[in-house]
């Protein structure tokens, strides 16, 4: 699409700049404004220094998402905490490498639908949530017990303990910080 937009905005941008530049009365006003519009031009175009963050590559993948990948009841996966951010990335990024759905996501656009999910999910889904997830085409959930907020750490790990209590949750992966645990099934 720029491709075809960007010369017709350039061209209107000249025609509108020539037409204020040949209104000008002064001549020295009329030589300044061209040069003043290429500074502008050349200081928006000017490279940009971006901070770049390493990633994970299919060859370093962590264990978590190696059992993930090698596990075949996994069909599909909630990683915890829930972020609703940018920080969703990383997750999305290791999914490409074990080829398991996840319910995380990020986008630059958060739906209603995914707010209400994170408002009832978020620390960690009560006993009778869990069975809701699985309806949902979940099977796991992966904890990252290291990026839990202090406030919802406690919350979440006495949830945790309430349903591996009840038999509703069951631990099939763990090496710290990650712990993964199957839902239950219907």
């Amino acid at each position: 699409f720029w491709a075809f937009a960007l010369p017709a905005l350039a061209l209107a941008a000249g025609v509108g700049l020539d037409a204020v530049t040949n209104a000008l009365r002064s001549s020295a006003a009329r030589r300044l404004l061209p040069l003043t519009a290429c500074a502008l031009l050349a200081a928006e175009l000017a490279p940009k220094s971006f901070e770049w963050t390493p990633v994970a590559s299919q060859t370093d993948l962590p264990k978590s998402s190696q059992f993930l990948r090698d596990e075949p009841t996994v069909r599909g996966v909630l990683v915890l905490p829930l972020f609703g951010d940018h920080r969703e990335t990383e997750r999305m990024w290791l999914a490409s490498f074990h080829g398991k759905p996840i319910a995380n996501g990020y986008s630059g656009f958060l739906p209603a639908s995914y707010r209400a999910f994170q408002e009832r999910f978020d620390p960690f889904p009560v006993s009778d949530d869990l069975h809701d997830l699985r309806r949902l085409g979940l099977s796991h959930l992966e904890v990252h017990w290291d990026l839990f907020e202090a406030s919802t750490r406690r919350t979440a790990f006495d949830r945790i303990s309430a349903a591996e209590r009840a038999g509703v949750l069951k631990v099939v992966f763990e090496e710290e910080p990650v712990v993964i645990y199957v839902l239950p099934d219907d």
